[in-house]
């Protein structure tokens, strides 16, 4: 349900102070017409609180004063001036309380729309600073959805888990993260053609295997061995050739399916 005071909105504005203008002027057409007859003076409110949302307080007192003059000379003659007095506070004051609520509800919600303009502002900053974070760390950082697949992840995962391929995002995880895979065993396909194909690994070869092992890119391993990021890359290739495989994470998995069938 609607607050009562929601019509006061600045797309109203206009319409309802013409239908108060309106209004007025009607009600004080019909109290003209009808002379001492019958007392229309309470039906002054009904425009005086249409038109209060909008209306500052100097012209709220001076359109009850106006009301007032209208409702005090249509009544009979011995109507004291005291009665004018009190139509003057009633019409003015019921006014005047209509924009001091229109006013305090307006507070309110500026308030409440601050509070959630600094809420949303600080959760941005708070996801800026977790990206920065997030991409300068040397930790390998990855995001996955309920379907397994990478939803985010930082350039140090990327560079770990797939330097030559195409980009993590929306891979699953099953083919780089042995650790979260279910229990299931390879496919014999990809392990039967591990052996006829792989033959015994070159010592650089074995060198480059390691540091695979360990997780290192391929600049860091070019480091370790001392030769070109090119060459180590050459010799990524071969093994994968080898082995059969595509990815560094299905290299790993071949290589130790290798030496527990050695074993």
């Amino acid at each position: 349900m609607k607050h009562p005071l929601s019509i006061f909105v600045p797309a109203n504005r206009r319409k309802l102070l013409v239908a108060a203008a309106v209004f007025g002027v009607a009600i004080a057409l019909v109290d003209l017409w009808a002379e001492h007859y019958i007392s229309l003076g309470l039906l002054y409110l009904f425009p005086i609180m249409i038109a209060a949302g909008f209306l500052s307080r100097r012209t709220i007192i001076i359109i009850g004063l106006v009301c007032a003059v209208l409702d005090f000379s249509n009544r009979p003659e011995n109507e004291t001036p005291i009665h004018f007095l009190f139509s003057c506070i009633a019409f003015a004051g019921t006014g005047l309380f209509i924009s001091e609520l229109v006013r305090n509800r307006y507070l309110v919600l500026q308030q409440h729309a601050d509070e959630l303009a600094d809420q949303i502002k600080q959760r941005r900053e708070a996801e800026e600073r977790l990206n920065i974070l997030v991409e300068s760390t040397p930790t390998a950082i990855v995001t996955i959805g309920l379907d397994g697949k990478i939803v985010r992840c930082n350039q140090t995962a990327q560079r770990l888990l797939a330097p030559e391929a195409q980009s993590l995002r929306g891979q699953s995880i099953n083919d780089y993260l042995c650790a979260l895979q279910p229990v299931v065993p390879m496919p014999p396909s990809a392990i039967s053609r591990a052996p006829s194909h792989a033959g015994r690994f070159t010592k650089r070869e074995q060198q480059v295997l390691s540091f695979v092992f360990e997780g290192l890119a391929n600049k860091e391993i070019a480091d370790r061995i001392g030769v070109s990021e090119s060459s180590v890359k050459a010799t990524l290739h071969l093994l994968f050739a080898k082995t059969g495989t595509h990815t560094r994470t299905q290299l790993v998995r071949i290589a130790l399916e290798q030496h527990k069938r050695e074993l």
